[in-house]
């Protein structure tokens, strides 16, 4: 079963940050296009914490997927370009939003 609740650890994040910049700059620009319009749906985090999925609308509905393994961060999107793509950075995008890091602080909201 996936999460929707993202919990990355600093680690994590770090590999995110660092895959970003790894996009040429024209790709960047058009995967935060996709973010913006809000083309990245069903984001999950598989339960063992290591997957990122993502269905990303671009002309056709893509399937992504980022995989963090030991050190490195893995990237797959089924669109023609067979490599960084737009949709790829539009699903990092997106799972930088919705992320929470272990250093997060927790919020108490129960009732007095």
């Amino acid at each position: 079963m996936a999460s929707l609740d993202f919990f990355i650890t600093n680690e994590q994040r770090k590999r995110i940050d660092a895959a970003v910049h790894s996009f040429s700059a024209k790709e960047i620009q058009k995967g935060q296009a996709l973010f913006r319009r809000g083309a990245v749906s069903y984001l999950s985090w598989d339960d063992a914490g290591e997957k990122i999925l993502a269905k990303v609308l671009g002309g056709s509905i893509y399937s992504t997927e980022v995989f963090f393994q030991k050190k490195q961060l893995l990237l797959n999107c089924n669109c023609p370009v067979h490599g960084l793509c737009k949709h790829l950075a539009a699903t990092l995008l997106k799972a930088r939003e919705m992320s929470v890091t272990e250093e997060a602080p927790i919020m108490d909201i129960g009732s007095d």
